[in-house]
């Protein structure tokens, strides 16, 4: 359940305006960034409403040893298909609680100036673009994959000495990681870069408040 987190309002104003728009009021600025922390707080909520079945979901595919055991798995494929399970009920919570690490703003304070607040944005900008750049650990994208072949490997193996039906069985699979790989790569590049952009020009505005 990893989380690329969409553009706020700051960043579509400050990217299509000229430099003139960083020179608004403390109080102007203040009320945007207030918008913004509004937006990221509802983000990490429903990502909390998404997390937390999630990991009821799992957990009870884990709790649920007599149930496996009727797919005829023998003895090993019924743990291993248990244990994937629980890996992803770990990953549900893990990829919600890096959710709300990253996304959570930080309380400003009512009397902060222009710079201080525009700092302060920059800073959570720089959490995202962290968090996106090692998002396969940040994320738990590693659980994820590996939890979902534990518990699709030991039903796959079944169908080993038919590989027309173990072809059917994986291959949608594949086909939907592929898809998946395909949209989710450039995406997570082009948002790095709108990131590292915007960083950028915060930076050179902080300079100009400060001068």
């Amino acid at each position: 359940m990893p989380i690329e987190f969409p553009t706020n309002d700051l960043q579509n104003v400050w990217q299509s305006q000229p430099t003139e728009v960083f020179k608004m009021s403390a109080e102007k600025l203040r009320r945007k960034a207030q918008q913004h922390d509004r937006k990221a707080r509802l983000a990490v909520l429903f990502s909390a409403a998404v997390a937390i079945p999630l990991f009821l979901w799992f957990g009870w595919g884990f709790l649920s040893f007599q149930k496996f055991q009727t797919f005829g798995l023998g003895p090993f494929g019924t743990w291993i298909t248990r244990l994937g399970f629980g890996v992803l009920s770990f990953w549900s919570l893990y990829s919600g609680y890096q959710t709300y690490k990253v996304l959570w703003p930080s309380p400003a304070a009512s009397d902060a100036d222009v710079r201080t607040t525009l700092q302060s944005y920059r800073q959570q900008l720089e959490k995202r673009r962290d968090y996106s750049q090692n998002i396969w650990l940040r994320s738990g994208l590693i659980f994820c994959f590996l939890g979902m072949a534990m518990v699709v490997m030991p039903v796959l193996t079944q169908d080993i000495m038919t590989p027309l039906r173990l072809l059917a069985n994986l291959g949608p699979i594949l086909a939907l990681l592929i898809l998946w790989l395909a949209i989710f790569i450039p995406q997570r590049k082009c948002r790095l870069r709108k990131l590292q952009a915007e960083i950028d020009q915060l930076r050179t505005s902080e300079n100009e408040y400060q001068m």
